[in-house]
């Protein structure tokens, strides 16, 4: 059977369809994830702010027995007062990165520093892009199948229904 385009999409189309349930809860279990650990580092980050607000506090303080008024605000090149915020001594720079629970594997330290938890995220993370694999390698090899004139269109539709994707 000569094989088009069109027959490709198809075959790939029903294949999926076929693991379109897992594939979402595949794809909500990771959208899960992601929101929790982002919501974890968002936590942290507002406890450092917290802490470094209370240094501030204790800093003004400290520096004004030296005689020195610190600056509340900040301003631009102008003179003007910078919108964007006030002027800081502590500032926090809480991230992703910054837990081993969390980190992305772009980190330099990713591969020294190890977490159980992390793992299982990564795994969740993944498992959509594994099943859209496992359904591409099986409609591969049924299109191979194809090409090499071993299936006609009566078989091809009686294939796709007994196709089993093995996740």
């Amino acid at each position: 059977m000569r094989v088009t385009g069109a027959v490709r999409e198809y075959v790939r189309k029903v294949v999926l369809e076929k693991v379109r349930d897992r594939l979402q809860k595949a794809e909500l279990a990771r959208g899960k994830a992601i929101d929790e650990r982002d919501a974890l580092v968002a936590k942290a980050r507002e406890i450092a702010e917290e802490i470094a607000m209370k240094a501030q506090e204790a800093f003004v303080k400290r520096v004004a027995k030296l005689g020195l008024t610190w600056v509340s605000d900040s301003y631009n090149y102008n003179h003007k007062l910078d919108e964007k915020g006030g002027n800081y001594a502590f500032e926090v720079r809480v991230g992703q990165d910054d837990f081993a629970e969390t980190m992305s594997s772009g980190c330099y330290a990713y591969e020294a520093v190890k977490s159980e938890e992390r793992s299982r995220v990564e795994a969740v993370c993944k498992e959509p892009a594994r099943i859209r694999e496992v359904a591409g390698q099986a409609a591969d090899k049924l299109l191979f199948e194809l090409e090499l004139g071993k299936v006609a269109k009566k078989e091809l539709d009686e294939a796709l229904r007994e196709l089993e994707v093995k996740l």
